[in-house]
C-alpha cells in the first residue's frame, strides 16, 4: 500500500499565520476550570460530552462530582501509554509532517499527548481559508492531520489503524478493548469544513449496532456544545473517551473486561454513531 508523499511544507506554511499571542489565547480557553461549561458536544439528537484540557494541565480538575463512569481504567496506562504495535510506517510519516507543520506556523511542539489537540484545532483554524481556496493543499492537510489526531487517539486506546487501501475513505482507527472505530482523517475535514458535510471521509463516531441506543443515553447526560466547538478534534477525543469508558463498564459489569478485539471483529463495518 502506498500513500502519496507529503508535498514540500513550504506550501502548507503558506496557510499558516504567525500569532503568538493567538496561540496564547488556545492556551487560556483549554485551561478554564471545572466550573467552565464549554465542555461538551452536541448531536442532531443527542448531546456528546467534550473537556478542553490545555497543553499546561497537570491534572484534571476535581469538581466534587463523584465520575459517572468509575470503571477499571488498568487497560488505558498512563496520558501516553506503550502500545501492543506500532503506526504504519505511512501513518508515522504523515503525523511528524504535521509536527513540522504546526511547529512552523505556531512555534509549538506538538508530542502525541491529548493535551495538544487544542493547539491543532488552533492551526486547522488559521489554515481553514488557505485550504479551501487551495485544493492541492487539502488532501495533504486531511492526511498529515488526521495521522496526528489518529495517533494521539490509538496511543490512548492502546488501538490500532487499519488501512485497506490508500483511499482515505477507508483508513480507521480502532479500539483494542472496545469495539469501536472512528476515520481520523474524517475528524479533521469535518474540523476544517465545520460540518458533516465535508470534502473528506464522515468523521462520525463507529459502533456496534446493540450499543448505539445505550450511547446515545450516556452521552444525552451531557449539556449542549456551542456549535463551533463540535467539530474540534478536542471534542472528538474527549466524547471518544467517554464512550469507551461506558464500554468498559459494562463490560466489566458482563464479566467481559478481558475481551480484546482483532481485525477479524472489524471485517464488517460498524455503523456510524448519530448520522442519518
Amino acid at each position: 500500500m502506498s500513500v502519496t508523499e507529503p508535498k514540500p511544507e513550504a506550501a502548507i506554511l503558506e496557510c499558516a499565520v504567525e500569532r503568538p499571542e493567538a496561540i496564547a489565547g488556545v492556551e487560556q480557553r483549554s485551561n478554564c476550570s471545572g466550573d467552565c461549561h464549554c465542555g461538551h458536544a452536541h448531536d442532531p439528537s443527542v448531546s456528546e460530552a467534550h473537556g478542553d484540557e490545555g497543553p499546561e494541565a497537570d491534572a484534571p480538575v476535581d469538581d466534587g462530582e463523584p465520575p459517572v463512569d468509575d470503571g477499571d481504567e488498568s487497560w488505558r496506562g498512563d496520558a501516553a501509554p506503550s502500545v501492543d504495535e506500532p503506526a504504519p510506517e505511512e501513518i508515522e510519516d504523515l503525523a511528524a509532517a504535521c509536527v513540522r507543520f504546526v511547529h512552523d506556523a505556531i512555534k509549538v511542539e506538538l508530542d502525541f499527548t491529548p493535551e495538544t489537540l487544542p493547539l491543532l484545532d488552533y492551526y486547522l483554524s488559521v489554515a481553514r481559508d488557505e485550504i479551501k481556496e487551495k485544493l492541492e493543499l487539502r488532501e495533504l492537510v486531511f492526511r498529515a492531520a488526521g495521522a496526528y489526531f489518529g495517533e494521539v487517539m490509538r496511543r490512548r486506546l492502546n488501538g490500532y489503524w487499519l488501512m485497506p487501501t490508500a483511499d482515505t475513505h477507508n483508513w480507521r482507527v480502532c479500539g483494542r478493548h472496545v469495539l469501536l472505530a472512528i476515520n481520523p482523517v474524517g475528524v479533521i475535514a469535518e474540523a476544517v469544513a465545520q460540518s458533516e458535510e465535508s470534502d473528506g471521509p464522515s468523521g462520525a463516531l463507529r459502533l456496534a449496532r446493540p450499543d448505539q441506543e445505550d450511547v446515545a443515553r450516556r452521552l444525552a447526560e451531557a449539556p449542549p456544545l456551542p456549535e463551533d466547538e463540535f467539530f474540534l478534534t478536542s471534542t472528538r477525543l474527549e466524547v471518544v473517551d467517554v464512550v469507551v469508558e461506558h464500554l468498559r463498564v459494562r463490560m466489566e459489569q458482563n464479566d467481559q473486561a478481558d475481551m480484546e478485539f482483532d481485525r477479524d471483529d472489524y471485517a464488517h463495518d460498524l455503523q456510524p454513531y448519530g448520522r442519518a
